[in-house]
C-alpha cells in the first residue's frame, strides 16, 4: 500500500480513537495481537462514554491523537518521510473534529443518547480497523 494512503488511514482512525492507529500499526507489523495496545483501545472505548472526559476537539484531546498518529506511522509505515507524518497528523485532526461535531449534532438534534453515539463510533472504528488491517496485510 502506498505510504501516504497508509499514513492517512492510520491518522484518520486515530482521530476517532487515539489508540486505534497505534493498535493497527503494531498488529499489522507483528502479525500477533498486541495485548497492551488492545487493552488501551478497549479502555479508551469505555472511558469515552464517561461524562467528564473532555472533547477530542480540545488541545488536550487533540494532542494524544496527533501523537498517536505519528507513532502509528513510525511503527506501521516502512520508510516514512515528513509528508507521511504530516498527512497522518492532519487526518487525525480532521477526523477528530468531524467525529466530535457529528456527535454534538446527534446529541443536540436527535433523541439518540450520547452513550449510543459513542458506541456507534466504536463500531465505526472497529470496522475501519478491520478494513485497514486487511488492506495493509494484502498489500
Amino acid at each position: 500500500m502506498n505510504t501516504y494512503v497508509r499514513s492517512a488511514l492510520l491518522g484518520a482512525t486515530t482521530g476517532i480513537r487515539s489508540t486505534a492507529g497505534p493498535f493497527a500499526a503494531r498488529w499489522s507489523e507483528s502479525k500477533r495481537l498486541p495485548i497492551g495496545s488492545a487493552m488501551a483501545l478497549g479502555g479508551e472505548m469505555v472511558a469515552d462514554k464517561l461524562p467528564f472526559v473532555p472533547s477530542r476537539a480540545t488541545p488536550g484531546g487533540l494532542a494524544p491523537r496527533v501523537g498517536g498518529a505519528i507513532y502509528a506511522v513510525r511503527t506501521g509505515v516502512r520508510k516514512p518521510d515528513a509528508a507521511a507524518y504530516a498527512i497522518a497528523a492532519v487526518a487525525a485532526i480532521g477526523t477528530a473534529f468531524a467525529a466530535a461535531n457529528l456527535r454534538k449534532f446527534i446529541k443536540e438534534n436527535t433523541d439518540i443518547p450520547d452513550f449510543a453515539a459513542g458506541l456507534a463510533e466504536d463500531v465505526l472504528v472497529l470496522a475501519c480497523l478491520g478494513g485497514l488491517l486487511r488492506f495493509v496485510n494484502d498489500a
